[in-house]
């Protein structure tokens, strides 16, 4: 019983430790940006983006990322403004429009506590400030959803106690039995 416990432990922490552990910290300055790239995959890659001037755009912030890692972004510029039109991170690659969903879908949120937006500005007119989150998603119109919510994260933390508390108030099988009639004292 024990051995199945620890697993119901394990499952309900596994996404928290596995999104510890994919954070990887890029560029340099006194503010922090987050950026989320999901791919069609489902592979989720998270970058604490540094940065040193006040404000700047979400190309930008891109750019830190791709000057400091082995993301690559392909771009189109039509003139008016730039489009993402792929992201490749190792072996992780969706470039190109394939027609419905598959493009890269940008996303925003001004903190960590605020709901993922989709942006109505291309991300070369986004003003990115210290705390600021965008998300690139390919071939989903949902935003990204490596990130637990505060709702996942309350789940998580009920099962956790709920197995404690359950372990804890279930009476043993001697106390609950009483003495053994067959056995003299």
């Amino acid at each position: 019983m024990t051995k199945i416990r620890t697993l119901l432990l394990a499952c309900l922490l596994a996404p928290f430790c596995v999104s510890a552990m994919l954070h990887v910290p890029v560029g340099d300055g006194p503010h922090l940006a987050t950026v989320v790239l999901q791919f069609s995959s489902g592979d989720t890659f998270v970058f604490d983006t540094a940065f040193q001037p006040a404000t700047l755009t979400g190309l930008e912030l891109l750019d830190i990322v791709e000057a400091e890692t082995a993301l690559t972004t392909h771009r189109l510029d039509f003139g008016f403004g730039e489009f993402v039109d792929g992201m490749t991170y190792g072996p992780h690659s969706d470039v190109g429009f394939g027609g419905g969903e598959n493009w890269w879908h940008y996303w925003t949120r001004a903190d960590n506590r605020s709901p993922w937006v989709s942006s109505m500005i291309g991300a070369g007119d986004r003003v990115v400030t210290d705390g600021s989150w965008d998300g690139w998603v390919y071939g989903n119109a949902m935003p990204p959803t490596y990130i637990p919510e505060p709702s996942s994260l309350f789940l998580g933390l009920f099962g956790i106690v709920s197995l404690r508390a359950a372990r804890r108030a279930r009476p043993s099988i001697k106390a609950a039995a009483g003495p053994r009639p067959d056995r003299c004292g």
